[in-house]
């Protein structure tokens, strides 16, 4: 519920703050450009508020994040908001043959696309920098970012 109030006022315009680059054509191309956990990325970034959060397998927030996401996409279907996973700094913590993430999968079932991360200057050239995780944006329909959340400890 922590996730879930604040998400679903900005799906509603607040207004931003200062602003990293917009989700504009090349954003979104290059976010279609990374490598899917699984099957392909579908058309998630089209003409509506776009939800992009960066996780890892060992982080514990993550986990409850996930939960919350879950929950957002059950009220938001697909066609009013596209929610997109980056996976980020899984390599931190080494998970030898993938099976934490595939214990993370299983325990969070996430149902929204997860990709893999890639290059962390090819993502901050969109998002800025990029330190900690979960770090979340939200973007309008026009790609302007109207919310952002950077997890603290």
């Amino acid at each position: 519920m922590r996730f879930l109030i604040p998400l679903l006022l900005c799906l509603w315009a607040l207004p931003a703050g200062a602003e990293p680059p917009a989700l504009t054509g090349e954003g979104k191309r290059y976010l279609h450009s990374l490598a899917p956990f699984e099957g392909s990325i579908p058309a998630v970034l089209g003409n509506r508020p776009v939800l992009v959060t960066f996780f890892a397998s060992w982080c514990p927030p993550c986990t409850a994040e996930f939960r919350e996401l879950n929950k957002l996409r059950a009220a938001f279907p697909e066609d009013r908001l596209s929610i997109l996973a980056i996976n980020l700094f899984e390599d931190f913590a080494k998970d030898k043959n993938g099976r934490r993430m595939q214990r993370f999968l299983k325990r969070s079932a996430p149902t929204f696309p997860l990709v893999h991360g890639g290059e962390k200057a090819g993502l901050e050239r969109f998002f800025g920098p990029l330190t900690r995780i979960p770090t979340v944006f939200i973007f309008d329909a026009d790609g302007r970012v109207i919310y952002s959340f950077i997890h603290e400890t």
